[in-house]
């Protein structure tokens, strides 16, 4: 039971806006209880939309009224959100609340608690402050209001929204895209899995893979090209001579690293150019003058039939034929000779020099050590630029027509011991250099030389 015991104090009904077609009958029981009379009041209203109507009216000065029954009724054509409000003196607090679908009834009685009675007579139960909700099922039941049957919505994820409570369901990129706020781009969505894009705009990507693309890329700004970029076949669109900035030669076909052919040879301006392994009998490196021969006898600078040895310069003027420098700081030209047995090469295998010492300039022929890349000091012949000859190790710098560090023999082949003359035969001189006859105490075949005027 409700008791209203205040002139301030009433009960009213409003629904949630405005309806469609009717509006919705109430009827009220109670009784006027005073200290001298209890009269029973039975009282019918229709409602006025979102406009509050009394339902109960405020009780007399000394008066209570005494409610058991209240009841609303959906006499409209669609949903209708009722609320019943206690009104203190414009305060209004929700006694109940509830969304009838049509044929619907809230009702009130003593002893229980607020109805909901649908249309099919079934009744559930409706208690405390007016509040938003809506139930979920698997198939629809009809003793629920606000009810949202998952069997009615199509599969797919869920959405609810919140300001009503409503159920929905996407299932297609077009619903995804609506309740995702920051979203850019229109259509369907994507996945990684061999996706189609309808003219995206991919910005800057930090990174990718365009293997096995097509069409024509007429934006693209000019830039290097990835080593092994899998470029499969020789390119052929037209025009590619002329947008390459740095090209050079004519032709339709690019030159790979593998065996190339060069239609009309290689220009002038590389600073170097290995040849391994080729074929060619003429090397027109300098102009038709002066051709290189190469072929598996040897190399011939100069000439056109080829070289008899491994190398072989050939001039038809008077011009110098084979120069080599030092190089380097202090460093000597030098020839480097030798005989090897087997298959290898080693350093060891070319002991003899032949060339000039930077230092003193003098023409030196030296056996060296293994690998030396100047002449060392134990030189055999140093020939010097005024024409001074010097034999033996120490004879670097032959101030004489002839110097020799060593013994000399002349007629044989043993040793004559160092800073010794050793004759075999007779020595003559027309400038007043006379022998003796034979001194068998030295040995026979020896010579005493006398010098005139001594």
């Amino acid at each position: 039971m409700y008791i209203i015991d205040a002139t301030t104090k009433k009960i009213q009904v409003v629904l949630g806006g405005a309806v469609t077609t009717n509006e919705l009958p109430c009827t009220a029981h109670y009784a006027t209880h005073s200290a001298t009379a209890n009269t029973p009041v039975e009282f019918d209203v229709s409602t006025n939309g979102a406009v509050a109507v009394d339902l109960v009216a405020a009780p007399g000065a000394g008066e209570q009224q005494m409610v058991s029954v209240m009841t609303v009724y959906n006499a409209d054509t669609v949903d209708a959100d009722v609320t019943i409000l206690l009104n203190n003196n414009a305060t209004l607090r929700p006694l109940a609340h509830a969304v009838l679908a049509t044929g619907e009834m809230l009702s009130y009685e003593h002893g229980g608690d607020w109805q909901l009675r649908t249309a099919a007579g079934d009744v559930r139960v409706v208690t405390g402050a007016a509040s938003d909700a809506t139930f979920i099922t698997q198939l629809p039941h009809a003793s629920l209001t606000n009810e949202q049957a998952l069997s009615a919505l199509a599969t797919g994820l869920m959405k609810v929204t919140t300001a009503t409570g409503v159920v929905t369901s996407i299932a297609d990129s077009a619903g995804l895209l609506a309740v995702i706020g920051d979203a850019t781009g229109t259509g369907l969505s994507v996945f990684n899995d061999t996706p189609t894009l309808i003219a995206p705009l991919l910005g800057t990507p930090t990174s990718g893979v365009l293997t096995n693309c097509t069409g024509t890329a007429a934006g693209l700004t000019a830039g290097n090209v990835s080593t092994n970029a899998n470029l499969t076949g020789p390119i052929t669109s037209v025009g590619n001579a002329t947008s390459i900035a740095a090209q050079t030669g004519t032709g339709t076909t690019f030159a790979m690293s593998v065996s190339p052919v060069f239609t009309t040879g290689i220009g002038a301006g590389s600073a170097t150019m290995a040849l391994l392994n080729t074929t060619a009998t003429v090397i027109n490196a300098f102009g038709a003058a002066t051709p290189v021969v190469v072929n598996a006898t040897g190399v011939m600078i100069g000439g056109t039939t080829g070289p008899v040895g491994k190398l072989a310069v050939v001039s038809t003027d008077d011009n110098v034929q084979l120069d080599i420098v030092g190089g380097g700081t202090g460093g000597d030209a030098v020839i480097r000779l030798g005989g090897k047995d087997g298959a290898g090469y080693i350093a060891s295998d070319v002991p003899w020099g032949i060339g000039v010492r930077r230092a003193s300039n003098v023409f030196t022929i030296a056996y060296q050590a293994a690998g030396a890349v100047n002449l060392e000091a134990g030189q055999i012949v140093s020939i010097s630029v005024t024409g001074h000859i010097g034999m033996g190790p120490a004879a670097t710098a032959p101030l004489s027509v002839l110097c020799i560090d060593g013994g000399l023999h002349v007629g044989g082949m043993s040793d004559a011991g160092d800073n010794n003359l050793l004759v075999d035969g007779t020595i003559t001189s027309a400038g007043g250099l006379h022998t003796f006859g034979a001194n068998d105490s030295a040995g026979a075949g020896y010579r005493l030389v006398r010098v005139p005027n001594i």
